[in-house]
């Protein structure tokens, strides 16, 4: 197989030659670059067809494959990186493959992309209570959150957000969010609207009855014709100033013998951190 790549890169290269005497010199230089890969160990010379094969698209199947046979090969970044943004395109997410990014930047420094880390670290902050964006800090380096001022701010926000957002210290958390969050969005635009809707997850398996008032603050939705909307979308009800949450399973302690009781959020705070590790 070898030797019928390096055959066809003469021919073609011997054809364009041939059109022009000014090409003589590019074939003779093509033609002993072409021979010299026959120098070169096997699993190398396929290594370097590989990369150059996957990058003619980008999809999680030619992603999977690239880490299998090319997982310590930085020249893999490119394509990598390339895929967290059709990730945020699209909505999706991979562990693996953002991992393997990580573990290349720690590998090779001097090829770190901070927008491509912080872009990650959204993703896997959007995935809690998964224990994504735990696994992931521990390959961002402190060089990486500190290396200049502005990129630490960014670096380091999304830290602050994280550790506000596993303690369900929710009004800390939007408000840390609002101040950067022209930044956070133009990385992944819906990562404010992925957040609510965990923290409406672990309300309702929380609460049977919370007050409108509390609800508003954890979502960070002050608009009350917005907040009904968001309430009915859930399938719960208002009652006055409470909001009533079907019963669960999950939500079955939150209902009292006498009627009527909620928990306040350091409660919501312990219960995230019972599934999140």
């Amino acid at each position: 197989m070898v030797m019928v790549m390096i055959s066809c890169c003469l021919v073609l290269r011997k054809k364009e030659a041939c059109t022009t005497n000014h090409h003589h010199h590019h074939f003779t230089i093509t033609t002993h670059f072409a021979l010299s890969l026959l120098h070169l160990p096997l699993p190398l010379l396929f290594s370097i067809i590989k990369i150059k094969s996957t990058k003619m698209t980008t999809t999680p199947e030619s992603i999977t494959t690239l880490i299998e046979s090319n997982r310590y090969n930085p020249d893999i970044l490119g394509e990598l990186e390339k895929y967290v943004q059709y990730q945020v395109d699209n909505k999706t997410y991979d562990f693996e493959a953002n991992q393997a990014i990580l573990k290349l930047y720690q590998f090779h420094p001097s090829k770190v992309n901070k927008k491509i880390v912080a872009t990650i670290l959204l993703k896997s902050l959007m995935t809690l209570p998964s224990t994504n964006f735990l696994l992931n800090s521990y390959l961002v380096s402190e060089k990486v959150r500190a290396t200049t001022a502005d990129q630490q701010h960014q670096i380091e926000h999304i830290f602050t957000m994280a550790n506000l957002l596993e303690t369900a210290r929710f009004s800390e958390f939007w408000e840390e969010c609002g101040k950067n969050r022209s930044y956070v969005t133009s990385l992944v635009p819906y990562f404010e609207d992925s957040i609510r809707t965990f923290v409406m997850g672990l309300v309702g398996i929380t609460y049977q009855t919370i007050s409108k008032k509390q609800l508003s603050q954890a979502i960070n939705i002050q608009d009350q014709q917005q907040l009904s909307s968001v309430i009915s979308a859930q399938g719960w009800k208002e009652s006055g100033d409470f909001v009533a949450i079907p019963p669960s399973d999950d939500n079955a302690h939150s209902k009292s013998k006498k009627g009527r009781e909620t928990f306040s959020l350091d409660q919501m705070a312990k219960l995230l951190n019972s599934v999140s590790y």
